[in-house]
């Protein structure tokens, strides 16, 4: 599905420039701290203010994410919240990158809560209440798809652990697969968010 000669400014400027205006989006597409020129493709990280290191990998994940979700329809959030094996295919799909993105944010919050909290606000995010957990916070990484991060810390008895939620509309948008892309890049965004607020 991820074949890097496919996901080209290219070849993925007529979907990515429907997104003008439409799917969440203003003018402009902005999401996680990060700007899409619908002129020529370039990638802007308005968190660090300089371009978005041109890493194929990178732009090709960016341009393959923001494609599939500009050629879905919106739909109501439905507040049911599910876990990444809840998603179709999720139960098949092997879960090695949404295990990296909770050892990511293990590594960087895990006994830092309100750090995470700082983070996610500079992308727009906020603290939410859970009823479990030390510290959630919901961001949109993309304008119709909120993720939930909730962060139970460690003490004598239990390592901390984390757990990534998503709304159950989210398969409408993106499949297994790419809902763990999307997380990945969520998980770095947050990484850089928190360099930045020291």
């Amino acid at each position: 599905m991820f074949a890097q000669e496919r996901w080209t400014w290219e070849n993925c400027r007529e979907d990515l420039r429907k997104l003008r205006g439409r799917m969440g989006f203003g003018e402009e597409v902005r999401f996680l701290g990060l700007r899409l020129s619908l002129e020529d493709g370039n990638i802007h990280d308005e968190l660090k203010n300089r371009p978005y290191p041109r890493d194929q990998l990178r732009w090709e994940r960016i341009y393959c994410l923001l494609t599939f979700y500009a050629r879905a329809e919106p739909v109501p959030e439905t507040s049911t919240l599910i876990t990444p094996k809840q998603l179709k295919g999720g139960e098949l799909c092997p879960d090695m990158t949404l295990q990296r993105s909770k050892s990511s944010l293990l590594e960087r919050f895990g006994s830092r809560g309100e750090r995470l909290v700082r983070a996610a606000e500079l992308l727009g995010g906020s603290q939410v209440k859970m009823g479990y957990g030390d510290y959630a916070v919901r961001i949109r990484s993309l304008p119709l798809i909120p993720i939930t991060l909730v962060l139970t810390l460690g003490d004598e008895d239990f390592p901390a652990s984390v757990e990534i939620l998503f709304d159950s509309s989210v398969s409408r948008y993106l499949d297994a697969e790419q809902v763990g892309m999307l997380t990945g890049l969520t998980v770095e965004r947050l990484r850089d968010a928190d360099d930045l607020s020291g």
